[in-house]
This record gives structure tokens, C-alpha cells and sequence, in this order.
């Protein structure tokens, strides 16, 4: 899927992913090979979302996390990005998960040898 970015009044740029918005916080937007990496992820969005929560269930116990362990993980946006310490892209898809009150759960992927593969997960509390 090819992404659209457009600059918000924010500075931020947003685009338009199905029901959601992926967001980038780059002044001039986002990088072409950046851009590329998320173009590609979307493409294959079902086998993505899959894939991040699979990675999240390595992890966390839905059980413990909400109180339910058949809670399923909602989509709620994407961010697209560049790691400040190496320069590589990165894409963040970002879930809630009802009954985590405050919880917002996001899972990184990048290009790792000639696949995009989640690589970090992290809860912030909001």
C-alpha cells in the first residue's frame, strides 16, 4: 500500500492506513527508504498485524495485562521512524488492549536480511 503523507499544523505528517493514521515526526517527512519499509509492511498488513501480535504474546500474558486472556490486541496507529542511534527506519505499530486502562502496547519492525521482522516491544502507561 502506498502511504500518503501530508503535514499537519502540528509539524507532524500523517497518513491514512485503512482506519487508522501512521504518523511521522520528521520536519521534512519521512525518508524514501523509511517510506519504503512502511509501503511494504502495509502491503502485507494482515501477515504484519498477525506477526506483531504473535510477538506481543511471547511476552505478555493477556490474562495478567486486562484480565482477560482472550482479549485481542486492537490496532489503534502506526509510526513511522528513524533510529537516532543508527540512522535505520523503523515502523511502529501501536495497540490497546481493553481492560489495560492506560496501557498502550507497541511493537518495532525493520528490514533484517531480506524480510521485516519485529524486533522490540514496549508498554508506556497513559
Amino acid at each position: 500500500m502506498k502511504l500518503n503523507f501530508r503535514s499537519t499544523t502540528s509539524g507532524a505528517w500523517v497518513a491514512d492506513v485503512g482506519e487508522i493514521q501512521c504518523f511521522n515526526y520528521h520536519p521534512e517527512g519521512p525518508d524514501q527508504t523509511a517510506l519504503a519499509l512502511a509501503d511494504d509492511l502495509t502491503d502485507g498488513m494482515d501477515t504484519s498485524l498477525r506477526r506483531a501480535r504473535d510477538y506481543l504474546d511471547l511476552f505478555v500474558d493477556r490474562g495478567k495485562a486486562c484480565g482477560d486472556p482472550q482479549e485481542d490486541w486492537q490496532l489503534i496507529e502506526m509510526e513511522l521512524g528513524t533510529q537516532h542511534a543508527n540512522g535505520r527506519p523503523f515502523v511502529r505499530l501501536c495497540f490497546d488492549l481493553h481492560g489495560d486502562d492506560g496501557g498502550y502496547w507497541s511493537v518495532y519492525f525493520r528490514q533484517a536480511q531480506n524480510e521485516i521482522r519485529p524486533y522490540q516491544f514496549d508498554r508506556t502507561q497513559g
